[in-house]
């Protein structure tokens, strides 16, 4: 009876000795096929469009210096797809109304549906031509509208928006050697920076992916706290955004504009803030920006004359130095901004009345030669069929005897 349970005790140890073999056999087995599943993982987003513009955005060095990069279409498509990713990973969703709050904010332009639509920070007009280049500052001079998903943005390269090194591991090897590209004139190779050159890339990049963000929450989500961020991180956008496109419809934006560019001695700014009362549409019209006088009106009074004096200064300013201007389009700016700057000094109070009452109708006749052909052009047009203008006009006449010494 002994014997028999020895002998059952070994063949047990033996069964376990057994099935532990077999299951650290099945485990070692398992080992190289998990560490070849995340190989897989770590390759697959190379094998993406994204990974194969990154690879050869990364192979051509760093355009942060000049343009060592030939940027061509599918890089623009996919800074616009990373756009997406970030926007959609902070929490965007672009409303139904993208579409006509893209025309408020830009003009009555034709958007495309099925490509990328180029605005041009000169003009605030869509261009159809060299949309996807981008100047030795590396910057392309366009703003990117995309409806398919309803977002803007300016063109970044991958590197400058996607933590590559992290993301894309394998190909951030490509840049452990120098990089060398070709000059196409001289036919010789020379070696350009890297992006992991670059000490602030992350900042950079970190500053790129919020422009994104916040340039989208604020003008198609109404995010009052990425307005925040804008005026203080990209006020360039902003005065873009009054200056050049136009839009005028957000009284906030408007007087935040209109405080950072008030004319000031040796400032030199006397255009920009001219572009603030008026500007010219896609199809060649003068548009004066009544909301910015409705606005104007309302913040003057007796203690706060300083957007009349900065008008009247702008009204010097493009009457004797402003030479890139048409005589036709000058003739119909002078007049329509003095006109409707004189039209607030009459509805205010008397106190600050007289004060400017020759500050704006009289600069347009008090020069002699200035008075000749701008009456010339207001009789062609009829006083801009503006009312009361005419009456205004010979008004400052009688009173000021027609022509006095220049201000």
């Amino acid at each position: 009876m002994e014997k028999a349970l020895d002998k059952f005790i070994k063949m047990k140890s033996l069964l376990l000795i057994g099935c532990s073999i077999i299951f650290l056999s099945c485990s070692n087995k398992q080992e190289p096929n998990d560490t070849k599943n995340n190989d897989m993982d770590t390759t697959k987003n190379e094998q993406t469009q994204t990974g194969k513009i990154l690879k050869k955005q990364l192979e051509n060095g760093s355009s942060m210096e000049f343009a060592a990069t030939e940027y061509g279409k599918p890089d623009f498509i996919e800074a616009v797809n990373a756009a997406s990713t970030i926007l959609k990973k902070n929490g965007y969703v672009a409303k139904d109304d993208f579409t006509e709050r893209l025309k408020v904010i830009f003009g009555m332009q034709r958007f495309k549906e099925s490509d990328l639509n180029a605005l041009s920070y000169e003009t605030g007009c869509l261009q159809d031509k060299d949309i996807f280049q981008i100047d030795e500052s590396a910057k392309s001079g366009f703003l990117y509208v995309d409806l398919k998903n309803k977002l803007i943005t300016d063109f970044y390269p991958l590197p400058l928006l996607i933590n590559y090194e992290k993301d894309y591991p394998a190909l951030a090897e490509i840049e452990k050697n120098p990089i060398k590209v070709q000059d196409a004139v001289e036919g010789t190779d020379f070696e350009v920076k890297r992006w992991r050159d670059f000490e602030r890339i992350s900042s950079e990049r970190q500053n790129n992916v919020q422009r994104i963000i916040s340039r989208n929450k604020y003008l198609f989500a109404n995010s009052k706290a990425e307005f925040s961020w804008l005026k203080n991180n990209d006020q360039g956008f902003l005065v873009n955004l009054v200056t050049v496109f136009g839009y005028v419809k957000d009284n906030e934006l408007n007087k935040w504009v209109l405080d950072h560019n008030l004319i000031q001695p040796n400032k030199g700014n006397e255009s920009v803030f001219g572009s603030i009362l008026w500007n010219k549409n896609c199809e060649g019209k003068i548009i004066i920006n009544s909301e910015i006088f409705d606005l104007i009106k309302a913040e003057t009074d007796d203690t706060n004359q300083k957007y009349l004096s900065s008008i009247a200064d702008y009204i010097i300013y493009l009457r004797d130095k402003d030479e890139t201007l048409p005589v036709a389009v000058k003739a119909e700016i002078l007049s329509k901004v003095s006109y409707y700057a004189q039209k607030i000094v009459n509805a205010n109070v008397k106190s600050f009345e007289q004060v400017y009452y020759t500050k704006f109708m009289f600069p347009l006749i008090q020069v002699s030669k200035t008075k000749e052909w701008l009456e010339r052009e207001l009789k062609k047009y009829e006083y801009y069929d503006l009312a009361g203008f005419k009456e205004l006009w010979e008004e400052q006449i009688d009173y000021n005897g027609g022509v006095g010494l220049a201000m």
